[in-house]
């Protein structure tokens, strides 16, 4: 359930990033909130 969740929350902001135009302090906000789900995703997955 975590790793679908996670899955969701990645396309979420994938499609937010291609929606419109990214400013760059919202560009360095979104890399960063992926940097922590990817980091988050791997710990959940590695148990």
């Amino acid at each position: 359930m975590a790793a679908k969740d996670a899955k969701n929350a990645f396309g979420m902001m994938i499609n937010l990033a291609r929606a419109e135009p990214v400013r760059p302090a919202a560009a360095s906000v979104l890399n960063e909130m992926l940097g922590q789900t990817t980091i988050w995703t791997q710990r959940v997955l590695s148990g």
